[in-house]
């Protein structure tokens, strides 16, 4: 994983995730969008708790504007 994201958006697959704790979702808000510079942060599924945990992370850092969910694959995205 790069030190920074240069202002890349950055896409999670979290379709298959059963389930999600408030500290996981806080951690991937502060270290991708918050520390390593992502424009977006780019969810793919994921359950309905851990996407609510992942809003109350975005508000609390204030990039709240900066987080994207859908339930459709991304097009051209390469998995790393």
């Amino acid at each position: 994983m790069p030190d920074q994201f240069d202002g890349s958006d950055v896409v999670v697959d979290a379709s298959e995730l059963a389930a999600g704790t408030s500290s996981a979702a806080d951690e991937l808000v502060r270290e991708l969008v918050v520390i390593r510079g992502a424009a977006k942060l780019v969810l793919i599924g994921g359950p309905d708790a851990f996407l609510g945990f992942l809003r109350e992370s975005g508000e609390r850092y204030g990039v709240a504007d900066r987080l994207q969910e859908t339930e459709l694959d991304v097009p051209d995205v390469h998995y790393v």
